[in-house]
């Protein structure tokens, strides 16, 4: 569970993270990836506007790679 700041309201949110790769570098550092995925209703988040029914929740989905050093 992290926390999303999103319209000035701060949530709790799960995210649903896998892990890709691990790997040593070449240059001795250390390289590690991963994936994950969430979704979130706009009205949780004092969203007010009625966009359509298509627009009533939203999808993150995102890859995120880090280098130890």
């Amino acid at each position: 569970m992290d926390d999303l700041t999103f319209n000035s309201i701060t949530k709790r949110l799960a995210i649903d993270a896998k892990p890709l790769v691990e790997s040593k570098t070449l240059w001795g550092g250390y390289r590690a990836g991963l994936t994950g995925k969430t979704t979130f209703a706009m009205k949780d988040y004092g969203v007010k506007m009625d966009l359509s029914p298509a627009s009533a929740n939203v999808a993150l989905e995102f890859i995120v790679e880090g280098v130890k050093q």
